[in-house]
């Protein structure tokens, strides 16, 4: 009856502990009160979109620059954006490989967390 006891104690513990709130180890992606400055420059100067990179960095003259908040807020393309983003089919997949030919797509896709944030500013209006 011991061993009973003892077994059952032990599988209800582990149990629980495997059962536990899942919530704290899945990290969450807060899309709330992104702007440019706070959330969306950091991910393009990440992703060599913008400062770093060869595509979008402000010096082409072109009206394709992400450098800073003017420029990404007006962007000619920021309504195909997040079809870019997503590599969807009828989209110029973005990012390109920066550091390799310019037109050549990269080796990863932007994560779905960066992409929610970016159609979520474009979705708020662009906020700076």
């Amino acid at each position: 009856m011991k061993y009973a006891t003892y077994l059952f104690t032990l599988v209800f513990v582990f149990t629980v502990v495997a059962c536990g709130d899942d919530d704290e180890a899945t990290p969450t992606c807060d899309t709330d009160n992104v702007t440019y400055n706070n959330t969306i420059k950091a991910i393009f100067d990440e992703a060599g979109c913008a400062s770093n990179g060869i595509c979008h960095h402000g010096q082409q003259g072109n009206n394709f620059s992400l450098a800073d908040y003017e420029d990404a807020s007006n962007f000619i393309f920021l309504d195909r954006m997040i079809g870019s983003l997503r590599w969807q089919n009828g989209f110029s997949p973005m990012p390109k490989d920066s550091t390799a030919v310019p037109d050549q797509v990269g080796t990863e896709m932007l994560s779905d967390c960066d992409i929610n944030k970016i159609e979520a500013w474009i979705a708020a209006g662009t906020p700076e």
